[in-house]
Parts: C-alpha cells; structure tokens; sequence
C-alpha cells in the first residue's frame, strides 16, 4: 500500500519529537509504578505503548465509570452502545464487532490481575483506585487472553500501615447524587485491612412524551474490602471481595423516522435535538448484580517469587428495552442472562541480580454462561386482542475452558542494549447450545413475563436449534529489542502476534461450519520511545505501529438465501480474510513550574479491509473500519494559585477529540430510513470540553471542585447505529450525553 501525505507528515514530526525538546521546566513529574510486565517499573522504563492514570489523575479527571478512561489516552474510544455495563470498547481502530453475550472483546479488562472476559461487566463504576493502565498492542504472552490490541488494567488501592481514608460527595445536574468513601490500615502487625464504598445516583435528560418521565435514571451501589496479610516473612497475601450492583433504566434507542412507516404517527427526535423520545414500555430495567473475589498469595523462595493468582466472577443481568421508540410494541427486547467464570494462574518470576529476568507461567480460565433473549414483535401482526402477543424467542449455554503455558525472558546483552522473548500456548475449547423460536405466541400480561419460557402459548415458526463444539489453539508472543542511551531515554522495536478465540456465530442456526468463527491472528510491527527531558521535568513517548490482520471477527447483514428465492438476511457474525491498520500516538506531559501541570496526547489510525467479500457477495474491500476515528486528541492544562489564605485554587481545563467515522461497514453517511427519509450514520467530529475549579486547603485535607463537563454538548451527536431494524422504521440509534456541572466535596486523613 502506497503510503498517504497524512502518513509522510507524521512520520516526520515523530522523528522531529525523537530528535529532542528543548523544554525548560522546573518541577520533575512523578512517575506511575506500573505493572505492565508482571513487575514493578516505572512508564518510561516499560517498552511499551501505554497511558497510565494514577489516583491523583483518576480525580483530576472525575473518572467514575470505565468508560471514563477513553477521554485522555489516545486511540482509545469506549462507548456505551448496548448499555452500561457492556460498553464497546475501541483501541487502535479495533473493535468488538459482536454486542452478543456470549461474545469477548479483542481489547481485555483486568481487575487486579484477573480478566473480566464477559464484556457485559466490563462497565462497572470506578472507586478507590490505587491506578488504571492502558496497554495497547497485542498482550501475547503476559496477559494473553484475547488481548489481540491492548488490555485495560484497574488495580485496587492496598490497605496501607497507616490509618488512612476519604470522603467525596457530588450533587449535580440532572438528579447526579454520587457519595464515595473508603477507610483503612493495619489491623496487627502482620495483617491491614481497607474497606471502600460507591453509591450514586442521577435522573434521565430525556423526555417521554407519552408520560412525561425523564430517561434514563441509573444507581449504582459497590462494596468492597481488601486485605493484606503477612502469613510469614516471605509470604504475603492478598485478598479482595466486591459487591456491585446497577438498578438504572435501559439505554434509549432513538428513532431516526420522524413518522412511522407502519402507524403514521409521529417520533420526536430528530426535530429537537434528541431531547424528546417516544416510549411505550414503562418497565425498562437494566439491572446487574457483580460478586468479584481475587486471591494473591506471593511466596518468595531464594531468587524467585512464585505467585498464585485465584480469581472468581459471579454476574447477572437483566436488560428490558423499547428499542423500536415508538407508541407501539413493534419492537421489544428481552435479555436476561448469568455468567459463573473461575480463572487460575500460577508464575514464577525471578530475582536475582544479573543480565537476564524471567518469568515463567501457567493458566486456566473456565466460564459457563445460561442466557435468554427475546423481541416482542406484537404490533406489526396487527391483532386487534390486546391480551395476545407475538414475537420470537431463543436460549443459548456456552461453556469455555482456556489453557495457557506461557514464559518472558529479558536479556541485556550489552551496556545499553537489550532483547526480549515472549511465547504463550493457548488453547480454548468451546459448547454451544442455541435454541430459536422464531415466532411464538404468548399472554401478554408484563413486561417481564415474555422472559418466562413457561408462559408460551403457540409455536407459529417451527423450532430451530443447534449444538455445537469447537476448540481453537495458536501460539502467541513477542520479539523486542531496546536500547537506553542513558538512564532517562529508552528506544525500542517489536514484532508482537496477538490471538482471539474463535466464536460461534450466535444469530446462526447452521450446524456445519458456516455457523463457526475462526480465531483472529494479528500481526504487529512498532518502533517507539520514552524520554524524561530536562532531569525528568518533562516527560515525553511517542509510538509508529503496523497491524497485519487475518481473519478479523466482524459481524454483518449477509443474505444466506432461501429456499423460496427470497431474500434471508442474518445478522452474522463472520471473518475479514485480511486488513491492515497503520498508526501512532504521541503523550507529553510538561511542569514549567511547582503550579502548572500539562498533559497532552494524540493518536492516529489509518484502518482497511483490504479482503473482505461476504458470503453473499457482498464486497467491502478497502473500506475503513467501523467505529474508528482517524485521530483523537486530549489534553489538560491547569494552574494553582497559592496565597489566599489556608486555601490554594486550581482552575483546570481538559479535552478530548474524536474525529468523525462510519458506523457501518459500506461507509455511508447516510441510510433509508423510510422512503421519504434518510439518517445520518456517519458521526460528527465529537469535542469534549471540560472546566474544573478547585478550592483545597494548605493541608490537602479538604477540597471543593466546581465543575462543568461536555461544555455545550446538546445531546445530539451520534454513538452508534444498529442497521438490523432500519426495516421496521427505527434507526436504534445511540446519542451522546448533554452538558453537565455540580459540585463534589471531599475530605481526606
């Protein structure tokens, strides 16, 4: 592929900031210790492309969901598009194609060393953080579970010796209520406790014109305690268990159609800015309820440390919606599902002093998910009994058992040079069983009774079902080569293999392989740096990469026919035999003094099928990716003011930017709605703009911060869009939130 002037151009300013800064600061930044390579180091001495967030960043920035992190690490975009607690999360211009429950993201979260592999958890509310690590690229070997482009990695704060804790409240627009709180130290000489509390609250920003209530309202609620125990003087142990539960409303799906093309009534919408919405079903629940337990114990013997890693995930949820946003029952969905995953790992890292490190391990995760859906199709059958509905059902198990092995050697083989080698085994083996009505009909009596399999009444489409099973192997890892020009510079080069599992393709009923997925295996080639400029005033990391795709997991509309001649559209889940991703990201972060602190990032991806022809014929080759945008940017500048008295203030401004991408596979700006209309499915140039004043006592002990989030968002700019139902007149479109503020106090010991 001939390369672009927007390629040429940033390949030269990367070489230009390679070449030096010329900065004066004064005040040296304090580093993140970060875990990125299963020990402790610091970011700018970790060969690898990440951003990291310690607690002091995770409050500058007011991050209290997951979601949250995106806004200030570059190439990264998480969004809710399926509800809260399954965002979809974008990293480098891959994403997870597939919102099925049964589906993993190609970009994995960790909470404290244990992956959350059901991405319908990974949204959850963020408290008490000791820091959050963004590790882009393929993790093959050290965190290799799917991590086909980067993992996400939430670390817990530890108890601490000393008595320590804090209290934040928050009240702001919209109903926002939010309290945190979190209170800990050493129990005895051998043990240290810290036990931390969430518990927030908002209401809707949208009407519904049929009653006048405000969608969508959210609770969340979260416990958790942590241990830390000296079991002897060479082994520790900790221990973490977490409680979290979300009683909110379902996330609106918004009508593009102004009239309905089977009703001839009216959707609000579109005509004021997504302010107003149509909802017939009042009972929209997305409710969760989260057991997390995490088991360390590190047991150091001689020049080693082996380490046992237990993790378990006990998760269930319920998600009711109105997804056609109208007056009528035309389309309502269903889901209920529960999710058991037990994961063991075991490693053993060495010690010793000397030009190599080690890191040897194995691995076992195994997940056992029951899940039900439904739709309520009722009105388009046009009964004129209001008692009967229609619609269809299906159930689905799947059960997935991972193996891993798994060993990292580091070598420094000269003065400032050194090598890495990284290999991981996985094998994944995967039961399915998919039962599908079709059609069936059933009392309508609540809006939660058409999850009750028992309540059916007639079968009208015929039972279709399959049962499968599949197991998938590869191997992964990672080739590295690193030289230090000194103690505050690092260059280094990798050529990294990152695999996914395959899947099975949850909307097929096929029983032969047209239904399977076969596992992604990427390719990646990057070159990057670190500096600390001017004695570690000023620090600065660039990267350059190139992805080689194969067999990329995307999901998309393909007509399999019929036996009638008729058209059969599925939307399947299937492979892109090949695409290609170029790309960098540059962070700065730069003291010119003890009051002024700025952090600035970008990132660009340049995505393309380069071979993807579906099954049907259909040709998307050299198309971009979905959900992609070509460049980000975020940034923070802030300045404290000291002399009033006991008390300093901070005004604080802070961004991020997304620039516009395609929704949809064929890149189209727009679609048919009806015939008379068209939506937009391309997404505006998106800039988030934040402003922060913050009062804070000499002591640190008290603080008060003002702020103002998404600084003019009117609600109206588009997050996503779900082609499957432009048929049945709704766009099922996602809108960005509306402008914010409020207040938060805090108070610190």
């Amino acid at each position: 592929m001939l390369w672009s002037k927007d390629k040429v151009y940033l390949v030269a300013m990367f070489i230009s900031i390679l070449s030096g800064l010329s900065i004066t600061a004064y005040a040296e930044i304090e580093e993140v210790v970060v875990t990125a390579e299963r020990r402790e180091s610091t970011v700018t001495d970790t060969p690898i492309s990440m951003t990291a967030f310690d607690e002091n960043l995770i409050q500058k920035f007011r991050m209290e969901r997951s979601l949250d992190v995106a806004d200030q690490a570059p190439n990264l975009q998480i969004e809710e598009v399926y509800g809260v607690s399954a965002p979809r999360i974008t990293l480098r211009g891959v994403t997870n194609a597939d919102y099925a429950v049964t589906s993993n993201s190609p970009v994995t979260v960790y909470s404290d060393g244990v992956v959350l592999n059901n991405t319908t958890i990974q949204g959850f509310a963020m408290f008490d953080l000791e820091r959050v690590e963004v590790l882009r690229g393929p993790q093959g070997t050290l965190y290799g579970r799917n991590s086909t482009t980067g993992s996400l990695n939430f670390i817990s704060a530890r108890p601490t010796d000393e008595l320590s804790g804090y209290l934040r409240a928050t009240a702001g627009r919209y109903g926002q209520k939010r309290l945190d709180g979190a209170v800990g130290g050493a129990v005895s000489d051998s043990l240290r406790a810290r036990l931390a509390v969430t518990s927030g609250e908002s209401d809707g920003w949208v009407t519904n014109a049929l009653n006048g209530d405000k969608e969508p309202a959210q609770d969340d609620k979260a416990v958790r305690l942590a241990l830390e125990y000296d079991l002897t003087e060479n082994v520790d142990v900790f221990f973490k268990a977490q409680w979290s539960e979300y009683s909110g409303e379902a996330l609106l799906f918004h009508s593009g159609a102004s009239i309905h093309p089977f009703f001839g009534t009216p959707n609000p919408g579109p005509s004021d800015d997504y302010r107003s919405i149509v909802l017939d079903l009042d009972d929209r629940p997305e409710d969760i309820d989260s057991l997390d337990i995490v088991l360390q114990v590190d047991w150091r013997v001689s020049d080693w440390t082996l380490t046992s890693l237990t993790g378990f995930n006990d998760h269930e949820r319920l998600w009711i919606n109105d997804d056609d946003a109208s007056e009528f029952p035309a389309l309502h969905e269903y889901s209920q599902h529960e999710s058991d995953q037990f994961s063991q790992e075991f490693r053993l890292t060495s010690d010793f002093e000397g030009p190599a490190e080690w890191i040897f391990g194995v691995y076992y995760m195994e997940e056992d998910l029951d899940a039900l859906g439904a739709f309520d199709f009722t009105a388009l059958f046009f009964d004129p009994d209001p008692s009967n509905g229609y619609g269809s059902v299906n159930a689905r198990a799947q059960t997935l058992d991972s193996f891993a092995a798994f060993a990292q050697l580091d070598y420094a083989f000269a003065e400032k040079w050194s090598a890495g080698l990284g290999l991981r085994w996985t094998e994944d083996e995967k039961t399915y069983d998919f039962e599908y009505l079709p059609c069936i009909g059933f009392p309508r009596q609540d809006d939660r009774s058409f999850t009750d399999r028992s309540l059916i009444s007639l079968d009208c489409g015929g039972t279709q079902e399959r049962v499968d099973k599949a197991d998938w192997s590869a191997i992964s890892g990672k080739v590295s080569i690193e030289y230090r020009p000194d103690d505050r510079s690092l260059f280094y080069a990798s050529y990294s293999k990152g695999f996914k599992g395959g899947a099975f393709a949850v909307d097929s009923t096929l029983s032969d392989g047209t239904g399977r997925v076969d596992p992604e295996d990427l390719r990646s080639y990057e070159a990057g740096f670190k500096r600390q400029a001017q004695n570690g005033k000023a620090v600065v990391s660039g990267a350059l990469f190139f992805y080689d795709y194969e067999d990329l997991q995307q999901k998309s509309l393909v007509d399999l026919g019929s036996e009638d001649g008729l058209p059969n559209f599925v939307n399947l889940l299937n492979n892109v035999d090949e695409a290609e991703v170029y790309g960098a990201e540059v962070e700065l972060q730069w003291s010119p003094n003890e009051r002024t602190y700025t952090m600035l990032g970008f990132g660009w991806v340049d995505t393309e099928y380069t071979d993807f022809v579906q099954e049907d014929g259909t040709d998307f080759s050299g198309n971009k990716f979905q959900n992609a945008p070509e460049f980000t940017f975020n940034g923070l500048v802030q300045y404290r003011f000291d002399g009033l008295g006991n008390w300093s203030v901070t005004p604080q401004l802070d961004w991020s930017f997304a620039q516009g991408y395609f929704i949809n596979l064929a890149n189209d700006s727009f679609v048919d709605i009806t015939s008379t209309e068209r939506y937009k499915v391309e997404t505006e140039d998106d800039w988030d703009v934040n402003f922060r004043l913050t009062f804070e006592s000499i002591d640190l002990a008290f603080s008060v911060t003002a702020f103002i989030e998404d600084i003019g968002e009117n609600q109206g700019d588009i997050t996503q869009h779900y082609p499957s139902f432009d048929s049945l007149g709704t766009s099922m479109t996602n809108i960005s939130r509306p402008e914010t503020y409020g207040l938060t106090f805090a108070y610190e010991f």
